[in-house]
């Protein structure tokens, strides 16, 4: 059928009502974010809600923003949120040190997910083959960009991991140029 532009300018509308009515960001979560001095803004507060939205109807969900708005404060919100044991895959530069609280490490404490793992992405054929052995419920992947070939090794690794997993996608570069 047909769609005018009405019908799906309508479409979408309804769509983004429908998600700003659902609050589903549990408050002892948001209160997180004043205890580790994080300023709250409400753009990230709706995009926690709305992600949580997508992910009980898709099962996963992309965040993409410009950097320096917040992705990993959002992911790590969603991850509390969720209440299920996770692991983050991030470029090794972005792993951080577990006993200085810096990079992912640093907002795992920060966000009290202290039974999450986080590793590399160059890891991933390796964690491919022993995630069955692993109790993840949730992935948390930063630079998802890197994986936009479905050609490579890599990729059908992180297909592998990502199996009957809730899947965060994190990245400021959604479409290539």
């Amino acid at each position: 059928a047909n769609v005018t532009p009405f019908e799906a300018y309508a479409l979408i509308l309804k769509t983004f009502l429908d998600l700003q009515q659902t609050k589903q960001l549990k408050p002892e979560v948001e209160n997180i974010l004043e205890e580790t001095g994080f300023k709250k803004f409400s753009y990230q507060i709706d995009a926690v809600n709305q992600a949580l939205s997508i992910i009980k109807e898709y099962n996963g969900v992309i965040i993409a923003d410009v950097v320096g708005l917040g992705k990993s404060v959002i992911a790590s919100l969603i991850a509390k949120n969720l209440g299920e044991r996770g692991m983050v895959l991030c470029p090794p530069g972005l792993i951080g040190d577990k006993t200085l609280s810096t990079g992912w490490w640093g907002y795992i404490n920060d966000f009290k997910l202290y039974d999450w793992e986080v590793e590399s992405r160059g890891k991933l054929v390796e964690l491919s083959e022993n995630i069955a052995n692993k109790d993840i419920d949730v992935l948390i992947i930063d630079e998802a960009h890197y994986f936009r070939n479905q050609d490579t090794e890599d990729y059908e690794a992180l297909l592998n991991i990502c199996r009957d997993r809730k899947v965060i996608l994190l990245t400021a570069t959604p479409f290539n140029n």
